[in-house]
């Protein structure tokens, strides 16, 4: 018992101090770990929930475009010029617009990388269908933007049918990175299930073989041939004709030292003209001035142009022939409509005007 007390009395104070104090901050450095292992859990697995979120969010929008491609590689042959182009251009703007939402969702990055992997597979589906909107156009010379007169530089049989091959294979990786991806999450914090994502559920769509045919059946379509047809549907002269008895295709003018003609072209084709180019043609009958003006713009398949020429300059007492006409578009074979011809008597002026002999 003597030696106990001895020991006891032997310890000095100092170290018990210290001894508590480290013990204590160990107790701290554990307890601070421990939250912070809790903590950094809790926010890996709210990151990963909301990227699910959004991911299906995504992914919902996805199964709509990619069912809206599947039924254009069926039916693309059998469609209107007007009704592809404006699928192709909808569905091109939809996917890019899926592309930038799983852009975003990426960060932060959901656990094992599966929203950078997301990304990049709706990234190459906005890709793919952009390139098999590149190569459709290219291959019909479809107007991209219509009355811009601006279509797709034309592609050969050979390079549109490799550019839709090249879609196809994206396509394909696309969807086959998916599973992966769903099941890396399912496995990770929050234990999160991605939907099912197959942008085209009938791979056969997108083989070498199946593009091959689609380009034949594109090329062969009598739906989609380009059918050039423009046509001169009105005239308006100014000074406006008089209300006078006159033979056909004649017609009298107030006095005037400038005629001024604006015509209306309808392009009867389905496809954009550019350019379009009107003429005004003055030969003179019974004194006069000969002269010419011409304007030109471009017309939407389906639309109208209308072309206000410059003046040309008459002398009152006068008749001329004034013709109006307008170009055919390169490769229209109809060219009826494309011109009117009147002859145009100028009332002489009250006041005397010299003539040309």
């Amino acid at each position: 018992m003597a030696r106990r007390r001895n020991f006891t009395r032997n310890l000095n104070p100092r170290l018990i101090v210290a001894g508590v104090v480290i013990l204590g901050l160990v107790a701290l450095v554990v307890n601070g770990i421990v939250s912070a292992a809790q903590s950094s859990s809790s926010y890996v697995i709210l990151v990963n929930q909301s990227f699910g979120l959004q991911a299906n969010s995504i992914f919902s929008a996805q199964s709509i475009e990619g069912q809206q491609l599947g039924a254009l590689l069926v039916n693309m042959p059998d469609m209107e010029r007007s009704t592809l182009t404006h699928e192709l251009d909808s569905l091109a703007q939809t996917t890019a617009a899926s592309s930038v939402k799983a852009g975003i969702a990426k960060s932060p990055e959901a656990s094992n990388g599966v929203s950078s992997g997301v990304a990049t597979a709706v990234a190459q589906r906005a890709t793919a269908v952009g390139m098999i909107q590149h190569a459709v156009e290219g291959l019909l010379g479809l107007t991209t933007v219509p009355g811009s007169g601006s279509s797709s530089a034309l592609l050969t049989t050979s390079q549109a049918t490799a550019e839709l091959t090249q879609a196809g294979v994206l396509l394909q990786q696309a969807d086959n990175s998916i599973p992966p991806l769903r099941t890396s999450l399912a496995s990770a914090p929050g234990n999160v299930k991605l939907n099912r994502s197959v942008f085209i559920l009938d791979h056969g769509l997108l083989t070498a073989g199946a593009m091959g045919s689609l380009v034949a059946s594109l090329e062969a379509s009598s739906t989609l041939a380009v059918t050039h047809r423009l046509e001169l549907s009105s005239v308006l002269i100014q000074p406006a004709p008089l209300p006078t008895a006159s033979a056909p295709g004649a017609i009298t003018i107030s006095p005037t030292v400038a005629l001024k003609v604006t015509t209306v072209i309808s392009n009867q084709g389905n496809v954009g003209e550019n350019p379009v180019v009107a003429t005004v043609k003055i030969t003179p009958v019974d004194g006069g001035i000969a002269g010419t003006s011409s304007a030109s713009g471009a017309v939407a398949a389906g639309g109208a142009l209308s072309l206000a020429l410059t003046p040309l300059r008459t002398i009152p007492g006068t008749t001329v022939t004034l013709t109006i006409s307008i170009a055919p578009a390169p490769g229209q074979t109809e060219k009826s409509g494309l011109s009117q011809t009147y002859t145009v008597k100028i009332a002489p002026s009250t006041t005397p005007t010299s003539r040309t002999p």
